[in-house]
């Protein structure tokens, strides 16, 4: 066989050198087609062996395949023991089906007479617990009108408290008037007195006149001209004593009055800022007035006056007075920025809409 090999490759090299190369074939070309033929000879050798181990691998395989046939046997001979076994089940399991139904029918009579006595053993409880809730309603009704009639009557206590309180102010302000006519009524009468005094001091001056004439004739008439100078002198001192005193009753009145001024401005705050809870915005507008005319310098009632005025076109200039007011009375507000975006926006024409109160 390799004889044939190497003829062919012999035959293969002179067809690849050409006819008129065959006698070119030297002995190298020989010896390197023996080395082809080896290697490839190695070659078959090694796919043989191969060969050999697939046989011998199909052979296992053949007698697995043989095993497997055998139990594949058995296996179909188990498959028709357990269909029988399957339909013997599956007849067993309708007939118990059949008896789960009637066992169903019979269990579902039972449930129903059950749960129509506890039906009806609930709506009997329904029934009483309605009965209650309506009485408890009723109750609440009763328990909410005499609470709302509670809470107006506490109102009405709480106005009344209020008036009482606000009638109490008045009579202290009245008191302090009454005070300060008195106070007038003692300045007259001290007045008098002190015109008293001054007549009796020119009578006594004219007297000491006439002594220190009579002082020049009558020696004896000087002890008497000195006693009288000292009571003069004590009247005088006396009559100091009475300006002053007439002063400080003139400076008391002033400060009580100013006092007055003071407390009735703030009772008309008080009375302007209800009517504003109150939304009686006209009637708070006169009041806020009231209390400015008596004390000028309040920035709060100036920015209160300008909030009431804002929203109403024709006073919108009041508004602006009044919160420029504000600002020269409190130049430190913490709401200076929101009082000049009023002034602002008042300023650029009556179109321009404001935020609300």
């Amino acid at each position: 066989m390799s004889k044939r090999i190497l003829k062919a490759v012999i035959f293969m090299a002179v067809m690849g050198l050409g006819v008129n190369s065959y006698a070119q074939v030297t002995e190298d070309d020989i010896q390197f087609a023996k080395d082809r033929l080896i290697q490839e000879k190695k070659t078959l050798n090694e796919q043989k062996s191969q060969l050999n181990d697939l046989f011998k691998e199909a052979r296992e395989v053949i007698k697995a395949v043989d095993s497997l046939k055998k139990e594949n046997g058995g296996l179909k001979v188990d498959l028709i023991k357990l269909k029988e076994i399957n339909a013997k089940l599956e007849s067993d399991t309708r007939d118990l089906s059949m008896k789960n139904q009637e066992l169903q029918r019979v269990t579902k009579k039972d449930v129903l007479k059950q749960e129509n006595i506890d039906l009806k053993a609930d709506l009997a409880k329904l029934k009483e617990a309605k009965d209650k809730l309506e009485s408890a309603t009723k109750e609440f009704s009763l328990k909410n009108q005499e609470l709302q009639q509670t809470i107006k009557k506490d109102d009405l206590k709480q106005e009344v408290t209020n008036l009482k309180a606000e009638l109490a102010k008045q009579k202290g302000l009245s008191v302090k008037v009454q005070e300060f006519e008195i106070v007038q009524k003692e300045n007259t009468s001290l007045k008098a007195e002190l015109t008293k005094l001054k007549e009796f001091d020119a009578a006594l001056q004219k007297k000491a006149e006439d002594l220190y004439v009579q002082n020049q004739e009558l020696a004896p008439a000087k002890e008497q001209a000195r006693s009288l100078t000292s009571m003069v002198e004590y009247q005088n001192r006396e009559r100091q004593a009475l300006k002053k005193m007439n002063e400080q009753l003139r400076q008391d009145m002033i400060t009580l009055e100013d006092n007055m001024h003071k407390e009735k401005a703030a009772l008309y705050e008080e009375l302007g800022t209800a009517y504003v809870q109150a939304k009686l915005y006209d009637l708070a507008i006169d009041t806020y007035e009231k209390s400015i005319k008596l004390v000028p310098g309040n920035a709060e009632v100036h920015y209160n006056l300008g909030l009431l005025y804002k929203h109403s076109q024709s006073n919108r200039d009041k508004a602006i007075y009044n919160f420029k007011k504000c600002l020269e009375f409190n130049p430190k507000a913490k709401n200076r920025k929101e009082i000049e975006y009023f002034i602002q926006m008042l300023a650029e024409g009556p179109d321009r809409k404001i935020g609300l109160w």
